[in-house]
């Protein structure tokens, strides 16, 4: 072995004549291992003799990833009124949703789709059913959730029609003509492409609709003692995923409707391998099992509630967003 990789390897040993002394000779045996090791990256150490970021090991990698967390956070009381005369049953039906055009999957031109077919736009139907009756509105080119919604007000406002509706932007309120509790009529929605079947929840469509509940509510007989409740809906989006659709009436407390929360957001499907959600009180805390900015984004919130009888919705319901937060702990089964 030529005594220049001895040399490179131990400096502090010298050559005498032309012979290597015998420590020398005990030092060529570690020369192999002198040179693996002067192959390694000096970016690669760090001081002290620790790997660095680039070298570290998953494990360690992972005990000090940041995970994004939002808190959702429930307050507020039931609103409940006396009431000693009759009165009529209310509800809501919120459109959304947007109009898009249906073209061939391999187009033979910039122009034309498959066989010549151009790009068209997309048609179907939105119907709302309160008890017998139904409403239909059609949309096709130009159609916006605003403009369904007025076109499902005149269908709804006719003779024949148990509810009269008024209509502000795309949220179309119902109030029944008559009073009572049997004023309390089921409500339904569908929304379906022309092209598709309309099967009740197997709905295909660029349009939708959302409802305050399966009924009208607050149609009171007006006998003494009657109670008028508050009733609504809250619908919680996450990362732009409908995480949670929740309903309160006069069973609701803020901890039940935050219980109802947590448990919709933790066992949604589309949510299972991105979010986690816990309960603490009236808080919903949501964490991401991704680290990075993977787990950031919002969380936004829509009420669907009648304002006839109450004003505003009884629960208010907050939220601080998805952002990543360097204190949150890695717990076990996270990753």
């Amino acid at each position: 072995m030529p005594v220049v990789l001895v040399t490179r390897c131990f400096p502090n040993l010298r050559e005498t004549g032309d012979t290597i002394p015998s420590a020398v000779t005990i030092a060529m045996l570690l020369v192999p291992v002198c040179l693996l090791l002067s192959e390694v990256p000096a970016h690669a150490q760090a001081k002290g003799g620790r790997p660095s970021a680039e070298v570290r090991t998953a494990k360690e990698q992972a005990a000090t990833a940041i995970y994004s967390q939002g808190v959702i956070t429930v307050s507020g009381v039931e609103g409940k009124k006396q009431t000693a005369s009759p009165t009529s049953a209310t509800g809501v039906v919120v459109i959304s949703g947007s109009e898009s055009k249906i073209c061939p999957a391999r187009p033979l031109s910039a122009s034309k789709g498959t066989d010549g077919k151009e790009c068209r736009w997309s048609t179907g139907t939105v119907a709302v059913l309160i008890q017998e009756f139904s409403a239909v509105a059609h949309y096709g080119e130009g159609s916006t959730s605003a403009s369904i919604a007025r076109d499902l007000a005149l269908a709804l406002n006719v003779t024949g029609s148990p509810v009269v509706a008024t209509v502000s932007e795309s949220t179309l309120d119902v109030i029944s003509k008559a009073n009572g509790f049997r004023a309390n009529y089921n409500l339904s929605v569908t929304a379906c492409a022309s092209f598709a079947l309309c099967r009740g929840g197997s709905q295909i469509s660029d349009f939708h609709a959302a409802i305050s509940g399966p009924k009208l509510t607050g149609g009171t007989d007006g006998t003494a003692g009657s109670t008028l409740y508050d009733t609504g809906t809250v619908q919680i989006a996450i990362h732009g995923y409908d995480a949670a659709s929740v309903r309160w009436d006069e069973n609701s407390t803020a901890e039940k409707l935050a219980y109802a929360i947590q448990s919709t957001v933790d066992s949604n499907i589309n949510l299972s391998g991105i979010l986690s959600a816990s309960l603490d009180g009236r808080s919903i805390i949501v964490k991401s099992k991704q680290p990075g900015p993977i787990g950031d984004g919002a969380i936004t919130i829509r009420y669907i509630h009648s304002k006839a009888h109450f004003s505003s919705p009884s629960f208010a319901i907050s939220s601080t967003g998805m952002r990543r937060t360097p204190a949150l702990p890695v717990t076990p089964g996270q990753r």
